[in-house]
């Protein structure tokens, strides 16, 4: 992040994320026993363990990331304006380049990043894709099992007033910290750019889109507050 937000821009792969995890950074607090890793009570969200799993699927499938993306996901859903960044552009342009990403005023254009960060976060799309997407993972279609979306709502504290489970966030204030009126349950994921996807409990809404703004990651969220209820206010 020192290095993107300097105007520098870097392309790295998984052996130099695993190369810096290991020598260069410290354990955020000791590994859960193996029979509480599904009942653990705190989380750390990692980027490193996405490009892990980015290689392992790539292992086990024999398959580089992106052609599985698109033969899983993307063309099954018929999503035309989404990929993975440097690699293929849409079915249907939506554009030459993805939108700019910016630190308050200052543009910030690391293309070479973006392409290092393909299963933690290298995904272009627009938001009509989005929400289609988020409609079928909150529906459970894209689970060959029924009971894994379930699975990965095991939740465990990481940041107020977020929750974290497997590849899903969760947000749900106290009741005590909102006596007057019932805050959403949030259920989706937000990410470094201001990116946001999430399925509100109230109204059964769900919520797309992007601010591209490194400053401040909490803008989303009080965004998606503000457009509940407002509309909850409109249909009431």
């Amino acid at each position: 992040m020192d290095l993107v937000l300097s105007g520098g821009d870097e392309e790295w792969d998984v052996e130099k994320v695993v190369n810096v995890a290991k020598n260069n950074l410290s354990p955020k607090f000791p590994p859960e026993p193996k029979e509480q890793r599904l009942s653990g009570k705190k989380a750390y969200y990692s980027d490193t363990n996405y490009q892990l799993l980015g290689a392992i699927i790539e292992s086990v499938m024999e398959k580089p990331l992106h052609k599985l993306l698109e033969e899983l996901i993307v063309e099954p859903l018929g999503l035309s304006s989404t990929f993975l960044f440097g690699h293929g552009q849409p079915r249907t342009p939506i554009s030459e380049s993805p939108a700019t990403i910016y630190y308050k005023e200052k543009a910030l254009h690391v293309d070479k990043a973006m392409k290092s960060v393909g299963a933690d976060g290298g995904m272009v799309s627009n938001v009509e894709d989005s929400l289609k997407f988020l409609k079928y993972f909150m529906a459970g279609k894209l689970f060959e099992h029924p009971l894994t979306l379930e699975r990965m709502k095991s939740w465990r504290r990481i940041f107020f007033p977020f929750q974290y489970g497997f590849d899903l966030m969760r947000s749900k204030l106290p009741r005590i910290l909102s006596p007057f009126s019932a805050t959403p349950e949030l259920i989706g994921h937000s990410g470094s750019t201001s990116a946001f996807l999430f399925h509100s409990d109230i109204g059964q809404l769900y919520i797309g889109g992007t601010l591209n703004q490194l400053e401040n990651q909490g803008r989303p969220y009080r965004l998606m507050l503000k457009i509940i209820k407002m509309i909850s206010e409109t249909v009431s």
